[in-house]
């Protein structure tokens, strides 16, 4: 795998890094009923990316559901709330999506600096060969 395959497959880990914990934190508070779907309107499902290398270089990423993916909270004020009050609140941490869209950040970041230094070296081979 070339270096701009493998920086391209970084770059695309750390944009799913970014968008999934973007998701995650606009989605905090989006609360449902307790028992999920069955019940009535669900909580926000949170995600997580899992990220592995490729044996040939490179990176690959996929996301996956948070379990649990919700806890119970108060909120006697919510229509599907159930007889004492309770509704299911997605499990998301906003200290570790910050902490995790940093990383995907800096992943993508370096990952573009290893495009731009194959650039130069590529450039420099064909400098040399004119």
């Amino acid at each position: 795998m070339d270096i701009t395959s493998v920086a391209a497959s970084g770059m695309l880990a750390g944009e799913l890094r970014l968008s999934t914990g973007a998701a995650n934190v606009a989605n905090m508070q989006s609360d449902g009923a307790p028992g999920g779907a069955s019940a009535g309107t669900a909580a926000y499902q949170p995600l997580r990316v899992d990220q592995s290398s490729l044996g040939a270089g490179g990176t690959t990423a996929t996301t996956q559901a948070v379990t649990p993916s919700s806890s119970r909270g108060y909120d006697a004020s919510a229509s599907y709330a159930d007889s004492s009050g309770m509704v299911a609140v997605p499990t998301v941490d906003p200290v570790t999506e910050t902490s995790q869209q940093i990383y995907g950040l800096a992943q993508f970041q370096f990952s573009a600096k290893a495009v731009s230094a194959g650039d130069a070296m590529m450039q420099a081979v064909l400098d040399i060969r004119t």
